[in-house]
């Protein structure tokens, strides 16, 4: 336990020196320590537990994540480490920007796990991450991007993803072709996605996703989030123009989110999550959320999830 304590202590020393973003999720209920060992009549919730360390490095042509994860996964309390993102765009004169290396797959509104990009904690459905080729532009309000990934063992995964602004609302679509041109394990993916905020008080965002194989299971899903957009502050004590009153100095905004995800036996919308929580953004360049997780699944409990991030 000194070890961990003392290498998370070395991580965020050298994160405060060097990273341009720190984000820590926590478990506060919820989190079971011997969810890896196998020891499943043994179950015991831990209480307060940090599960991942993400480390952020940005710039406009460049991009970097590590994610450190599983942090009291097991009890050995076991420490894994990922690259989560390492990207290089490079402009091609004017006409598109093309992203060579470890990215997102554009398909779905979310691009980044990132804790400042997201207005919840719970990760709702993206495809994920691989090694790609990437173009992307804008014409006027259409925005474009055509990728190229995987690509390995003959096989490949291509998709192109489309958005376009329209009087305050941002619409997306997206289709991906996975494992092409492997005809056993190939799967075709779409999306729709829309955000807009209503009369500048409640951002409502959406997305349905549909997956077509050869399975005969249902195959669309769906999330709706929505979050009190202007947000509330404290009221500054002595006045306007008192000096910041530090962590209390920020916005707060309440959210709830609804998404839809497989049962065990495959089939779309078997299951939910209800999320349930609180944003808060200080002017100091820190966020702090707590969120509570509502699961479907039978015989799993709720969670209630804390977040902590620095952009520097």
């Amino acid at each position: 336990m000194k070890k961990i304590i003392l290498l998370f202590l070395g991580i965020l020393l050298v994160s405060s020196a060097f990273a341009h973003e720190v984000m820590m999720n926590y478990y506060i209920l919820g989190f079971n320590q011997w969810d890896d060992s196998g020891m499943d009549e043994d179950k015991d919730d831990a209480g307060f537990a940090l599960d991942q360390v993400r480390l952020c490095w940005y710039a406009p042509d460049y991009g970097f994540e590590i994610g450190v994860n599983d942090v009291f996964g097991s009890q050995g309390n076991d420490v894994t480490f990922k690259i989560l993102k390492a990207m290089k765009k490079f402009d091609l004169y004017g006409y598109a920007y093309l992203t060579i290396g470890y990215d997102n797959y554009a398909f779905g509104r979310i691009y980044s796990g990132r804790g400042s990009k997201n207005i919840n904690i719970y990760q709702l459905p993206t495809i994920g991450s691989d090694w790609m080729f990437k173009l992307n532009n804008n014409i006027g309000n259409l925005g474009w991007t055509v990728y190229l990934s995987k690509f390995v063992n003959g096989s490949e995964d291509d998709g192109i993803r489309l958005t376009y602004n329209l009087a305050g609302a941002k619409l997306g679509a997206a289709l991906r072709l996975e494992n092409r041109p492997n005809p056993v394990t190939n799967k075709t993916h779409y999306e729709i996605d829309f955000e807009y905020p209503i009369a500048g008080i409640i951002n409502l965002a959406g997305q349905v996703t549909n997956t077509e194989d050869d399975a005969k299971t249902k195959d669309a899903d769906f999330y709706v989030i929505a979050h009190y957009l202007p947000g509330f502050e404290f009221p500054r004590i002595g006045g306007a123009n008192n000096p910041d009153i530090g962590i209390l100095d920020g916005v707060f905004k309440p959210y709830i989110a609804y998404a839809t995800k497989r049962d065990a036996e495959g089939e779309a919308m078997g299951e939910s999550n209800i999320l349930v929580g609180i944003n808060f953004t200080t002017y100091q360049n820190a966020y702090f959320k707590l969120e509570y997780n509502m699961d479907s699944v039978e015989d799993t409990d709720d969670l209630l999830l804390m977040q902590i991030g620095y952009t520097f």
